[in-house]
Formats: structure tokens, sequence, C-alpha cells
């Protein structure tokens, strides 16, 4: 990824940057290296402006939003989410296909500040968005709604954890079956 982006300014060309910095940012993210995921989407968000690309504004916006939850910021991640909403309204055809940063935010969004069913339908929702389509991101993403979820919906925390699980499993995704197993194997949770 680093050599990508290399190659990306070796050429002068910021649109070559945008996939790795993207990639960048969602792996420190994955690793919960919460800093350097910040610095990778904010680089993202800058070039993506430079070079007129909306898409990934609002991918990074919603990365710097979920990067700012994960830190305990809600202000922050609430700033984040009214920043790709505006992008959303000001560029509705540009981004209309892309909406899917934005639902898992505002899912995480809704899980941090108690809206548990408002958060369950957004959840719900995304994996909807995602079906039939890369099996890796629709566990990403149950996995993201179980560690959100479980201290209200510890039950439904699980099921999802398990999908995800079996779907890691298939994959060879060691790292993130790690993450499933953590949360089968946590006690309680509030009903």
């Amino acid at each position: 990824l680093l050599e990508a982006l290399r190659i990306g300014e070796r050429l002068s060309s910021p649109a070559c940057m945008l996939t790795p910095l993207f990639n960048l940012a969602e792996l420190h993210q994955d690793r919960g290296e919460w800093e350097a995921a910040e610095a990778w989407w904010r680089e993202l968000l800058a070039k993506a402006q430079a070079t007129g690309y909306v898409i990934e504004q609002l991918e990074a916006q919603c990365g710097i939003g979920m990067v700012r939850l994960e830190q305990g910021d809600l202000e922050g991640a609430l700033a984040a989410e009214r920043a790709a909403r505006a992008i959303l309204a000001a560029e509705e055809d540009a981004v209309s296909e892309s909406r899917v940063p934005l639902t898992q935010l505002s899912a995480r969004l809704a899980a941090a500040t108690g809206e548990v069913e408002g958060a369950r339908t957004l959840f719900e929702q995304l994996f909807g968005e995602v079906e039939g389509q890369d099996p890796y991101v629709l566990a990403r993403f149950r996995v993201d709604a179980a560690e959100a979820l479980f201290g209200r919906e510890p039950e439904y925390a699980r099921e999802l954890a398990a999908r995800a699980l079996e779907t890691f499993r298939e994959l060879g995704a060691g790292p993130m079956a790690t993450r499933a197993e953590a949360i089968l194997e946590r006690e309680g949770g509030r009903e």
C-alpha cells in the first residue's frame, strides 16, 4: 500500500493515491490503531477534496467519525456525520450508491446514544446494502454491529458474531475471526 502511494506521488497523480489511502486507513482502524487511522482518513479527505472525488470525501468523513466514536468523542463523531450528510445532500447524484459508510456510522452513533432499535434497524439496512457482494465486508459489518449492540442486545450480538465467525473462518481471516470469537466469549450484557 505504501508503495502504491509512492507511485502515485511519483506520477503526480493524487487520484491514484485514493484507494491506497482508504485501505491504509481501514487497515489501521481494523487494528484499533486510532491515531494512525485518523491520520490516513484525514489525508484521504484532503486528497479527495483537492481532486473533487466526492465519494472518497464521504468515505473519509465517515471513517473519521468512526475513529472519533471509538475514541469516545461523540461530538466529533456527530460532526463527521453532519459533514458526510452535507456531502450527500450536495452531491446526491454522485454518491447515491455509496451510502454504506454513512449508514454504518449512523448505526454506530444510534447505538452509542442508546437508540437500540434505531441502531438495529440501520444495521439491518446496512447488511441488506452489502448482502450478496463481498462476504468479508458483510461479516465485518456484522462484527461491528455485534460490538456496538452487545451491551443492550447480547443474544443478537452473539448471533451476528457467530455468523461473522463462520465467514471469517471460511476466508482464512484470522484477526477478524479473533474479534468475532471475543464477542462470543463475553459474558453479560444488559437486557
